[in-house]
């Protein structure tokens, strides 16, 4: 199969290629909508939890080159790679769950200002991904088992996070 980093720091997108791992079919065995976890009273789906597992496991296989890696040990607190690629995954779709949440119960809105920031931003990531070999960023972001709703969450609970800041 053919895996794409998507949160590459590189100048170019950079492809993985490996046969060890049936992403699809990890992804597929839950409905994208079903509830992982939640947090501060927000919902985390398994869609948002799983494509930040996908995207940490690609982020390593970018540094490390693809292996399967997953009873490895791991350097950190929580035992194997598996167990880690997993908390970090919890971690990242906590912190965007959260600080939406946050906003929302705290009455902070986003401003026109910040759609048109969200707009921007959005359409400036897609001209990227497409400007460097990406045929069409909407399924490229189906790839990495996102969609165009959830990549707009993602940058507005940027600009939620500084709202609150502020607001503080």
């Amino acid at each position: 199969s053919l895996s794409v980093g998507a949160m590459a720091s590189a100048q170019e997108v950079q492809i993985v290629e490996h046969e060890t791992f049936d992403y699809q079919g990890a992804y597929e065995k839950f409905s994208p909508d079903d509830v992982v976890f939640t947090i501060a009273g927000a919902e985390v789906s398994w869609q948002e939890y799983f494509s930040w597992i996908y995207n940490v496991v690609m982020q390593y296989e970018m540094y490390y080159g693809a292996q399967d890696i997953w009873d490895a040990p791991s350097e950190d607190s929580y035992g194997t790679m598996e167990a880690s690629f997993k908390a970090y995954a919890e971690l990242i779709s906590s912190r965007y769950a959260f600080v939406t949440a946050e906003a929302a119960r705290l009455g902070v809105e986003l401003s026109e200002e910040d759609i048109a920031g969200i707009d921007a931003a959005y359409n400036s990531d897609a001209e990227y991904y497409t400007s460097n070999g990406i045929d069409n960023f909407e399924d490229f972001l189906k790839e990495t088992y996102m969609d165009e709703e959830y990549y707009r969450y993602i940058i507005a609970a940027q600009y939620h996070y500084r709202n609150l800041f502020v607001n503080a």
